[in-house]
């Protein structure tokens, strides 16, 4: 009998650290259940959740005009801190409906690779730059708009012949002319080069050397073939344009002139391309369309004085001048 009290004082302690070992470990899971959490819903309010990365605003806008064969390109540029397209990537992934193809949206990294896969079916061309703090500034860049958000940029740019891959190379060309070299990333350059082809450029560069050596025939060759490979080259059109000229072929030259001003919107507002085509048209004979580019030559560089002496040797020979 004097064994019994003992007996239940060590069952009652025997319960009390069970029931203690019970709580630790409860304790334990839950303290793991929340470091697990937390690891896992980091990545989502990193990439997704931010205020400034307006991911679903940015989805949103682009689920309502998507429309079949469209692609979206990612650029990950930001000032200062090199450029993150896998970032924009997971947030468009995150929010864009699921009946959208996996191949849509097209990683910066990929760009090189994937833009040469890219058929002549018709489609639009969309990229979204995480920008940080700058601005992009389309201004005067035909076929191009910029829809902003607080950190997010939409970029849309659609190439006259309306083919998704002259989309997709003019939307590359307006991207670097919206970014300036030492902002765009060097995917971004690369895929460009690729698309286009370095060998255009080649032929364009000859054709300037053979110009300076006074070779006439030879550069036309070199710019004719640079404009054949690739007929966005607003810069062989120029140059092409310079030769026919020298050559007293206006009509050819202000055609030349004329394309590259298509090609190029922003050269509209400078003088110098102004300047050839109004010499152009001067030596033409047409007088009137003349006077009127060296008048806009003057208004975007007041006092240029070529200008000035052309337009008042035209002025002087216009038949009112006389009466």
């Amino acid at each position: 009998m004097e064994g019994t009290p003992g007996f239940a004082s060590g069952t009652r302690m025997d319960v009390r650290s069970a029931g203690r070992r019970e709580w630790v470990a409860l304790g334990v899971a839950l303290l793991l259940t929340v470091i697990l959490g937390a690891l896992e819903l980091r990545p989502i309010r990193d990439y997704y959740a931010s205020d400034k990365e307006d991911w679903r605003g940015v989805a949103a806008y682009l689920e309502t005009r998507l429309g079949e064969g469209d692609v979206i390109l990612c650029d990950g540029v930001r000032a200062g801190q090199g450029g993150d397209s896998a970032r924009t990537q997971r947030g468009l992934r995150y929010y864009l409906d699921s009946r959208h193809p996996d191949d849509l949206i097209l990683k910066e990294s990929e760009l090189s690779r994937r833009m040469g896969e890219i058929g002549d079916n018709q489609g639009e061309v969309w990229t979204v730059v995480f920008r940080g703090w700058r601005k992009l500034k389309p201004e005067g860049m035909k076929g191009v708009t910029v829809t902003d958000f607080e950190d997010v940029s939409i970029v849309r740019a659609e190439h006259p012949d309306g083919t998704l891959r002259e989309n997709a190379i003019f939307m590359l060309e307006a991207l670097v002319s919206l970014m300036p070299l030492e902002e765009a990333t060097e995917a971004l350059h690369t895929a460009l080069d690729g698309i286009q082809g370095q060998s255009a450029r080649d032929h364009l560069a000859q054709g300037n050397a053979c110009l300076e050596q006074g070779e006439l025939d030879a550069a036309i060759l070199e710019y004719e073939r640079a404009i054949e490979m690739d007929p966005s080259l607003a810069g062989a059109h120029v140059h092409l344009a310079d030769v026919r000229l020298e050559q007293d072929r206006s009509d050819e030259a202000i055609e030349g002139y004329r394309r590259a001003l298509e090609l190029k919107t922003d050269w509209d507002e400078q003088a110098w391309l102004h300047m050839r085509l109004a010499n152009a048209y001067r030596d033409a004979g047409r007088a009137e369309e003349a006077i009127e580019e060296y008048r806009l030559v003057l208004e975007l560089e007041p006092g240029h004085a070529g200008a000035t002496d052309n337009l008042d040797t035209l002025l002087a020979s216009l038949p009112s001048a006389k009466e």
